[in-house]
C-alpha cells in the first residue's frame, strides 16, 4: 500500500531511479492512494505505480482517491498531510524524534493563520480520513493478504472500501473514489 507516494516527475527528479515493479511477488495485493487536494505530489506516482504493476491482476489492486469534504467542521482535507495522523496527546509521551514534526506543523499553522489561509483543519488531529481512509484500507489489505478475510474493506470498489462514515448530522462523508 502506497499513500500519496513520492514526486518523481520534473527535472529535479531525473536522476532518481525508480524501482522496477515487475519484481513484486505473485499474489501481491496493491493499493495506490492519493488525495484530491495534495498539492505536493498529486496522483502522479500513485498512477504510475498502479500502471507499472501490470503483472498484478486488476482484481488484486486499486487506484484510490481520498476526497476532501467541507460539509462539517472541522473539514476533512485530503491533502499531503492527511495520512500522517501524528499522535501527540497526553496519553502518548512525546518523543524527541517527533519534536521536529510537531514544531514544523505548528509553525505552518501559525503562518496559515497570519496569512488568512487557515482552514480550521488541524493535521495533528486524528479524523475520519485516518479511520475510514488510510487505516481501514490498510487493515483490510493486511487482513486480506495474511488471513484471507476482510478483502472487501480494501479492494473491489465495494461500499465497505469506499464508505467514509457520516457527519454528526447524518450526512454521508464523500466516499473514496475508485479511479481503477
Amino acid at each position: 500500500m502506497v499513500v500519496e507516494p513520492g514526486k518523481s516527475q520534473g527535472k529535479r527528479w531525473d536522476g532518481v531511479a525508480q524501482e522496477r515493479l515487475s519484481g513484486l511477488a505473485k499474489g501481491t495485493l496493491l493499493l495506490a492512494v492519493c488525495g484530491d487536494e495534495d498539492s505536493h505530489v498529486a496522483c502522479t506516482d500513485a498512477k504510475r505505480i498502479y500502471r507499472q504493476s501490470r503483472h498484478i491482476p486488476p482484481s488484486d489492486k486499486n487506484l484510490l482517491l481520498l476526497r476532501s469534504d467541507r460539509h462539517g467542521a472541522p473539514p476533512l482535507l485530503a491533502n499531503h498531510a492527511a495520512p500522517t495522523a501524528p499522535v501527540f496527546g497526553p496519553q502518548y509521551p512525546k518523543e524527541e524524534d517527533s519534536d521536529w514534526l510537531l514544531d514544523r506543523v505548528e509553525k505552518r499553522l501559525e503562518v496559515q493563520q497570519a496569512e488568512g489561509r487557515y482552514t480550521g483543519h488541524d493535521p495533528l488531529v486524528i479524523d475520519a480520513l485516518d479511520w475510514y481512509g488510510t487505516w481501514k484500507l490498510f487493515d483490510g489489505l493486511t487482513d486480506a493478504a495474511f488471513y484471507n478475510r476482510n478483502r472487501q474493506y480494501a479492494l473491489g470498489a465495494t461500499p465497505e472500501q469506499t464508505g467514509m462514515g457520516q457527519w454528526s448530522d447524518g450526512t454521508p462523508v464523500k466516499p473514496i473514489k475508485v479511479l481503477k
